[in-house]
């Protein structure tokens, strides 16, 4: 239902191959060839969340550019939409997914990707919708990992995250939480 919707919303605003949806993709490629040779010593990676998410992911993989989106839904299913290949997708894209999260399980992922744990301070459960903000998602990152530039996150990150909780990881669980 979900690929119907898009095809037909895709149709609707800029006509299945166009001309129009040609003049988005050379205008993009373009932009993204420009901001590339005016950054020689620097690597483009595109990034969003969500919905932005899945854009990045489509504009990486179909223009060749790297991409690490968050909570994006999968583009499997949508593939056909927009000229890209699973292998474009795995090539140049890398997907972070929360557990809990259901917005990236709308479709199925062809990129890399990697699960991060999501829940609330004190290894509770945490409500689903928090796991798909991109705060929680940072955050999350930043107790396991920290930063290798020692800046500290605790007042953005004092709402999910206790600080006996840094650098620790939780448990493994037996089976994932939500299946992929």
């Amino acid at each position: 239902m979900i690929v119907w919707l898009i095809g037909t919303l895709k149709v609707m605003a800029v006509g299945h191959g166009s001309a129009y949806e040609q003049k988005i993709w050379n205008s993009l490629a373009s932009e993204l060839r420009e901001l590339q040779s005016n950054n020689t010593k620097s690597k483009i990676v595109l990034t969003g969340h969500s919905l932005v998410g899945a854009i990045a992911e489509i504009v990486a993989a179909r223009l060749g550019f790297s991409a690490l989106v968050w909570s994006a839904p999968g583009a499997v299913y949508l593939q056909r939409f927009f000229n890209i290949t699973e292998e474009q997708e795995q090539r140049d894209v890398v997907v972070v997914i929360p557990d809990f999260d259901v917005v990236p399980r709308v479709d199925k992922h062809a990129a890399v990707v990697q699960r991060i744990q999501c829940w609330a301070k004190n290894h509770q459960v945490e409500d689903p919708l928090k796991c798909h903000s991109i705060a929680k998602s940072s955050c999350e990152v930043w107790r396991v990992c920290g930063d290798d530039k020692r800046r500290n996150f605790n007042n953005t990150c004092f709402p999910y995250i206790s600080n006996a909780e840094l650098g620790t990881l939780y448990p493994v669980l037996n089976a994932p939480i939500i299946a992929t």
